[in-house]
């Protein structure tokens, strides 16, 4: 008993709690890593009638990039990417097929990041627009989601029309001004 009153006294106390905090920490992380399979033979599952109509896959979403603006300028190393970028999305809209292209804007210690997808819901072309918006130095946050009307790439860059509250969104192809 004198030699168990010895021992919690001294500064082995805290080790000891540390030691069983980190025991206790590491079951509780096993414990998380069980996916609920269990081993030995599954039942079969029939295979599907000739009449079973087989899914077609859906269309690969193309990814177009992305560009980044600081004060409205392009960053050096995006523009000779820009124009391809910009292109691949107004192709992928004229053809209606899925794609995204990631616009982001940034100034001092604010930014804003478009995130454009374009879909083809029920034979019609839509394009979205999911608005981030940050401070620095928080991560963004999605501020709203939009639909826009319609887009077109110009020689000055891409314009994306009626996005809801925004507006009119310009894609800068090249830093001519």
């Amino acid at each position: 008993m004198v030699e168990v009153k010895k021992f919690m006294t001294r500064k082995r106390l805290p080790a000891f709690f540390a030691g069983l905090s980190i025991l206790f920490l590491m079951l509780l992380l096993s414990a998380c890593g069980y996916n609920g399979t269990t081993t030995g033979s599954q039942p079969s599952t029939p295979s599907p009638s000739p009449s079973t109509p087989t899914p077609t896959p859906p269309l690969q979403v193309k990814n177009c990039g992305s560009l980044h603006t600081i004060r409205l300028l392009l960053v050096p190393t995006d523009q000779e990417i820009a124009k391809q970028d910009e292109t691949c999305f107004a192709q992928a809209y004229a053809a209606c097929h899925p794609a995204t292209l990631v616009y982001s804007q940034s100034s001092l210690d604010t930014g804003t990041i478009h995130n454009f997808s374009i879909k083809n819901q029920n034979g019609r072309c839509t394009i979205a627009d999911m608005v981030q918006t940050y401070i620095a130095p928080r991560p963004p946050h999605t501020t709203a989601t939009y639909t826009c009307g319609s887009l077109a790439l110009k020689a000055d860059g891409l314009h994306v029309y009626s996005c809801g509250t925004i507006g009119d969104v310009f894609i800068p192809g090249s830093n001519v001004q």
